[in-house]
């Protein structure tokens, strides 16, 4: 069995694909808390070594997408810059992102979809002297994400 093709993995921000989309990294963080017993008393005699143990605290999730920029009217049929600049404007920050492979472009036997609750966190627009411009965009949990895993038809 071949690996997945990072190509074939897709974002999409409010059910629209992310315009010209570069590269997108998912990361979950959790947090924990570790137990340790009080300090002893002074007649308690102290153990050399000891486990720490973890309590999860809290769990989070983050995307990142580096995309190239176009200038779309709004509204189109994928998310572009113009329109990430508008949600931002118009304080419309929370969303619904999407981590998805891209159906019938690969040869596994199944897909994935992962549905994270999310807000805009940081909107970059890069405008270099030489090259292309780009824009980067991360979106921050906020929320409990789902997976499902679905058979190729």
């Amino acid at each position: 069995m071949a690996s997945l093709a990072g190509k074939l993995l897709r974002v999409k921000f409010n059910d629209k694909y992310i315009k010209c989309q570069l590269d997108a990294s998912l990361n979950f963080t959790n947090t924990f808390d570790e137990e340790g017993e009080c300090k002893p008393e002074e007649t308690t005699e102290v153990a050399e070594g000891t486990w720490v143990t973890r309590v999860l605290e809290s769990q989070d999730h983050s995307i990142t997408v580096n995309y190239r920029l176009f200038l779309d009217a709004l509204g189109g049929a994928s998310i572009g810059q113009a329109d990430l600049v508008q949600l931002n404007i118009d304080g419309q920050v929370y969303g619904e992102a999407e981590w998805l492979t891209t159906p019938g472009q690969h040869s596994e036997a199944n897909n994935q979809v992962i549905v994270l609750p999310v807000v805009i966190s940081t909107l970059g627009l890069e405008a270099p002297a030489t090259g292309r411009a780009n824009g980067t965009l991360e979106l921050l949990g906020n929320g409990k994400p789902t997976q499902s895993i679905l058979p190729v038809a």
